[in-house]
């Protein structure tokens, strides 16, 4: 196991896309590329094909995963830009980097999953026709697990004004605050009367993950480091297992302040290294499945169902259902490693040389 990941740390190191994030502050909290890797894994285990799985009800740890990528992803945004200068070449340089991360390998799934399930097999298990590519490729479909890119490429924009909002405040002007402000409140009294695929539906994910990401790291990171501390963060993740498992409906899960806030500290823990936590989830083959996890995320469910109807398994046991998921998981590491972060590169760097020669 060690020499497979140390060869597919070495294939990422030779392809230069250690993180699409890399050189940026973000390299300075591992253990964020394991929380990931374990909200990716909890996605995965929700989709396992088997009896056992389903009677435990473990399908809701689903919607667990996905609350803790939101946080995350509202998390790194405010840790990587908020604090920075608002203007128009910076927000260009985070609109690029935004969609280069998310957009080209989202859309090269939708699209192949549109040709193969239009003209080659009518089976394919993400049925994407005419009318669905059209919504997919706008971001606002919801076949199997592509809904939750619906509301985080709305925060991508709604963050904009959030980090406009925050540069003002700091320049002493409170009109953009207020109204930013004014726009929270009313969209979270609100959220429970919007649609799952709009982002007030799950914005107090995104909003508190940024919000604990403005705490002042240096004051606080020494009292987390405290040895008698050192379990907080494993101990907020056991919750949020707990209270997602307690039979809660995914939806009362996602509008839930408290458990919003519980996922936003869970990330904000996880942020501050300490040995046990880089022994958790700081190894090698977490940070790995971590910088993955998105290729993941987008293809484990494709390629599952795939596999099993290539092995004529119509109703898996647990060990052969355990089995072609790991082999899904590990094919889509190296769909990652070899598709997505070269496309993800290829894309940021021809819009950076397209905005220099605007």
């Amino acid at each position: 196991m060690n020499t497979a990941v140390g060869a597919l740390g070495r294939a990422a190191g030779a392809l230069n896309v250690a993180t699409p994030a890399a050189a940026t502050r973000s390299e300075n909290l591992p253990c964020l590329d394991g929380l990931r890797a374990l909200a990716c894994l909890l996605v995965v285990l929700s989709h396992l094909p088997a009896d056992l799985p389903k009677a435990l009800g473990v399908h809701v740890l689903g919607s667990l995963g996905v609350a803790i990528f939101f946080s995350l992803s509202g998390f790194l945004m405010a840790h990587l830009y908020a604090r920075s200068e608002w203007n128009m070449q910076a927000v260009a340089r985070y609109g690029i980097a935004r969609a280069a991360r998310i957009l080209p390998i989202y859309w090269l799934v939708v699209l192949v999953s549109f040709v193969a399930f239009s003209f080659v097999d009518p089976q394919w298990p993400y049925p994407i026709d005419g009318w669905q590519l059209l919504r997919h490729l706008a971001c606002l479909g919801s076949v199997r697990m592509f809904w939750s890119i619906s509301p985080e490429i709305q925060y991508y924009v709604f963050f904009v004004a959030l980090w406009y909002a925050l540069w003002a405040l700091r320049s002493g002007r409170w009109l953009a605050p207020l109204v930013v402000a004014v726009a929270l409140g009313v969209l979270f009294a609100t959220r429970a009367d919007w649609p799952g695929l709009a982002l007030p539906s799950k914005l107090q994910f995104f909003v508190l993950g940024s919000a604990v990401a403005l705490v002042p790291r240096e004051r606080i990171g020494a009292i987390f480091r405290h040895p008698l501390l050192a379990p907080l963060p494993l101990l907020a993740i056991a919750l949020l297992v707990v209270w997602s498992l307690s039979g809660e409906a995914s939806r009362s899960l996602y509008l839930d302040p408290a458990f919003a806030l519980l996922a936003a500290a869970t990330v904000l823990l996880c942020s501050f290294d300490t040995p046990l936590l880089r022994a958790v989830l700081g190894g090698r083959l977490m940070r790995l499945l971590g910088r993955t996890s998105f290729s993941i995320y987008l293809l484990h469910v494709l390629l599952i169902e795939l596999t099993l109807r290539a092995l004529g398994i119509a109703t898996p046991t647990l060990v052969e259902a355990t089995l072609v998921a790991v082999f899904a998981v590990a094919l889509s590491v190296v769909i990652s490693l070899w598709v997505e972060f070269p496309l993800h590169h290829a894309v940021r760097g021809r819009f950076k040389r397209l905005a220099g020669q605007a």
